[in-house]
């Protein structure tokens, strides 16, 4: 069910997923989010958290939005994104094209990918990485904003106890 969401650090209304429980937990010490389509599920101590930050990139193929949380006393991040092809049309820095083979992959295998997290070893490494996929990116941009807000302070009730649930 799609509800409206009007946030007040963002003057833009959009329409969202993302769910959000208030008093969902009975520890007031934590928050915790649940991934439903990719599977998954993370609880964490509130004042553990030392950032939340939000960034944009691109590789050969992808253009990823990615969410990222440093836990305090953890070796583990948290780290929750959306993947995008990028087109065959698309130019990167440097004025190089792209030539992206998934412009061929079958749209079902597609759908697929789009909820699995994407590990390619030795490449990259994902090592101390807690990852979450989300096939939707306005989703994760909704997730940001909503953690976001209620950690800095300028959303009642604060992120204790809240439960977010992403599709």
């Amino acid at each position: 069910m799609k509800r409206l969401i009007c946030l007040f650090l963002f003057p833009v209304c959009l329409l969202s997923e993302v769910q959000v429980q208030n008093n969902a937990l009975p520890n007031a010490q934590l928050f915790g989010m649940r991934f439903t389509e990719a599977g998954g599920e993370f609880i964490g101590k509130v004042n553990s958290i030392n950032s939340v930050a939000l960034q944009k990139y691109v590789t050969a193929t992808f253009e990823i939005t990615e969410l990222n949380i440093d836990i305090e006393g953890s070796a583990t991040q948290l780290r929750i994104y959306h993947t995008g092809t990028l087109q065959s049309s698309a130019v990167l820095p440097g004025n190089r094209t792209v030539t992206n083979p998934l412009d061929r992959v079958n749209p079902n295998l597609t759908k697929k990918v789009n909820k699995l997290v994407f590990k390619d070893y030795p490449a990259t490494t994902h090592a101390r990485t807690l990852e979450f996929k989300v096939a939707n990116k306005q989703d994760i941009l909704d997730l940001h904003a909503q953690l976001r807000n209620r950690w800095i302070g300028a959303t009642n009730p604060g992120l204790n106890r809240t439960l977010f649930t992403v599709p």
